[in-house]
């Protein structure tokens, strides 16, 4: 009984929300925007020194799609692109609210899902192979696991260093327009 006692007299002092953040895991290619592949896991991690996160709500969308606000009670990984979704920009929408109700304004982190093997070579989700995904290649090439510039999303030919084999691989479906 106390810890509620307790919890509750923290809640009534507590009048800022909590703060969530997003963790985008390995492998994912960071440039204008946030390259992700379907096995790429999130973190959300939320914190409240006071009252203590209640719960965390996220939700996943785009123009054409939206899920609805997903609920957890801790902090947690999840890996949201492994089914059903085709190449393009999407934004995850997340925040947290604490036990005093103090709501934490919704944040937001756009990715663009590259699913290889779906529409092989457009990196940028546009929905066709071109100059743009091209170019992201030529940042990478010849760079291997450690290096700077290293991007596994580009290793078409998965031998870990990104050479002229991958940039070939890509240029085969050059000027080819995805649904």
């Amino acid at each position: 009984m106390v810890p509620v006692l307790t919890l509750r007299a923290k809640a009534d002092l507590d009048t800022n929300p909590p703060v969530t953040t997003l963790t985008i895991g390995d492998p994912k290619y960071v440039s204008t925007t946030t390259l992700v592949i379907p096995s790429t896991p999130f973190t959300l991690n939320a914190t409240d020194d006071i009252s203590k996160v209640n719960y965390t709500l996220y939700r996943v969308y785009n123009k054409t799609f939206s899920w609805g606000w997903v609920q957890h009670s801790s902090n947690f990984t999840f890996t949201p692109f492994l089914t059903g979704y085709k190449n393009g920009n999407y934004t995850i929408a997340y925040h947290s609210v604490d036990f005093a109700n103090n709501t934490e304004p919704i944040k937001n982190e756009n990715v663009t899902l590259c699913r290889s093997y779906d529409n092989l070579g457009d990196l940028t989700g546009n929905g066709e192979v071109d100059i743009y995904d091209i170019t992201i290649i030529c940042v990478a090439y010849d760079s291997k696991p450690g290096d700077p510039s290293w991007n596994p999303i580009v290793d078409f030919v998965p031998d870990n260093i990104i050479n002229i084999f991958d940039v070939v691989t890509c240029l085969q479906y050059y000027n080819n327009k995805h649904k």
